[in-house]
Parts: C-alpha cells; sequence; structure tokens
C-alpha cells in the first residue's frame, strides 16, 4: 500500500507535518508512516519511546504506521520513502532557519537525493482542503516537469491551476518562457484542467511577485520544481526556490526534483 511518510524529531514542527498528512490521508486513501532516524543502535530503545508517547498526539485511529531507522539521516529518508512506496514525503519547517534546525544542514540533501515528491509544510499549517494551486513558469525547460504533479493535484483536490509566468526583457529568455507557458497550456488542455494564465510585471524579483500573487488569491499549494544538482546544500544562498520553500505566507509547497520526473509521467517525451 502507498502511504504519506512524515519523518519526525518529536516537535512541535513535526506534529504540524503529521497532522496535515493526516488530513491528506483519507483523500489519498492511504496510511500515514513516521519515520525517526538514529544515529546508533543504543539510541533506538529511547527513540521508541518518544515515538509511542508521540503518536498519542493524535486522533489517528490506527492510521499512524511507525519507523525507527539506524543510519543516515538523509539518506535513510529517501531511501524509505522508495522502499514504503510513499506518495509523498510531508516534512514540516518553521521556514529557512527552522528547516535547518530540524534536520540539519547536511539533512538539507534529504530533498535532493529523493526520488518521491516532498510536501513541505510550515508552522500551523492549513487544513490540506485544496482549491487554489499555485504553478511558477519560467524559461528553465524543467519548469514543464512540475505540471504533472499540478496536474495530479488538482485532479485530487478539484483544484483551478494558476500559472504565474515570469517577465524577462532580454528576447532569448522571453522566448524560452513563451515556449514553455504554450506547452503548459497545451498540457492542461489535453488533459481538461480548468487554470488561469498571469504575467508578473517585472518590477521585483520573480519570487516576490510570485507569493504576492499567490496570497492575493489564497493560494492552497504551490508546487516547484529543484532545479539544481546540489539543491539545497544552497539553501543559504538568495535564489528562488528557497524564497518559495520558506514563504513569509506559510503556504505549503509540493517539490520536485528536476531528475525524477521519468518516475511520475512520461507524457514529456511526447513534447521532446
Amino acid at each position: 500500500m502507498s502511504r504519506l511518510l512524515v519523518p519526525v524529531d518529536f516537535s512541535d514542527i513535526a506534529a504540524n507535518a503529521v497532522e496535515y498528512a493526516l488530513g491528506l490521508a483519507p483523500i489519498f486513501n492511504c496510511d500515514v508512516s513516521l519515520l525517526h532516524v538514529v544515529d546508533d543502535e543504543d539510541k533506538t530503545l529511547e527513540a521508541e519511546r518518544n515515538m509511542r508517547s508521540f503518536v498519542e498526539r493524535f486522533d489517528s485511529t490506527g492510521k499512524l504506521k511507525t519507523h525507527i531507522l539506524v543510519g543516515n539521516l538523509f539518506e535513510d529518508i529517501a531511501k524509505a520513502a522508495e522502499l514504503l512506496e510513499a506518495y509523498t514525503v510531508v516534512m514540516g519547517t518553521s521556514g529557512l532557519k527552522g528547516l535547518q534546525y530540524l534536520f540539519g544542514s547536511h539533512a538539507l540533501r534529504i530533498v535532493t537525493h529523493g526520488r518521491t515528491p516532498f510536501l513541505i509544510t510550515q508552522e500551523n499549517p492549513p487544513k490540506p482542503d485544496i482549491n487554489t494551486i499555485v504553478v511558477p513558469i519560467d524559461l528553465s525547460a524543467e519548469d514543464k516537469q512540475i505540471l504533472s504533479l499540478a496536474l495530479q493535484s488538482a485532479r485530487l483536490f478539484d483544484a483551478k491551476i494558476h500559472l504565474f509566468v515570469a517577465h524577462h526583457t532580454d528576447e532569448f529568455s522571453r522566448n524560452s518562457t513563451y515556449r514553455n507557458e504554450k506547452f503548459a497550456h497545451k498540457y492542461l488542455d489535453d488533459h481538461n484542467v480548468h487554470y488561469t494564465t498571469v504575467h508578473a510585471e517585472g518590477k521585483h524579483e520573480f519570487s516576490k511577485e510570485f507569493l504576492e500573487y499567490a496570497d492575493l488569491v489564497n493560494a492552497d499549494l504551490l508546487t516547484v520544481v529543484n532545479h539544481k544538482e546540489q539543491g539545497f546544500l544552497n539553501l543559504l544562498g538568495r535564489n528562488f526556490d528557497q524564497n518559495i520553500i520558506t514563504n513569509e505566507f506559510k503556504i505549503p509547497v509540493l517539490l520536485m526534483n528536476a531528475h525524477q520526473h521519468k518516475r511520475l509521467t512520461d507524457v514529456f517525451d511526447v513534447f521532446a
């Protein structure tokens, strides 16, 4: 059975992520699995006691499965997601500082090396009643790949997709973005998905305009492709992915890595 996997450190932030996953579980018709990783076999018994106490915080009616693993945090979360056939890893953070604190700076590679989509929530996430999904469209070819997840989410929740298209002044970037926008229109039209398209004005950084628009339309979910091979190892730098994932409006973010799209769908081969 496929499931939602939530890495936990027994904190309130992790508890918020568990609550969010429990809200999603009936929609996915699946269980929720909690995963805690320790780096030493001697810590297993204490971790099991902490996990039992942690699970008591939730009215889960037996839907929570628990796993304690001895190993490497960032490697084993990604591996466990595949072995447990997780639909998505639901991961809690309190923003940039919280993401680094909760999983440790090296463990930021969890997201980059994982082949399963990650849904990242912040403090006090809303109930997973997803009606509005906002998708950024820019010049990178990988930006098209997130449409598969956006499509699946829109169908699952009967939600509307908002395409927010980047503004560029140079001809090359403008043409690349235009091609991606037209691809998105054809892809969503072919799959009979309700969507609207809005263009950034280019007065501010794209991530700022994107987030302000998402807040304006009361977005319930943002979708992002992690473009960089090194991913969140450079999370402390200024980049689009960082700004979206740690957004000030605390909108949940569904993330996939650019290299994992083959596992999700082969539709993009048709347009190659």
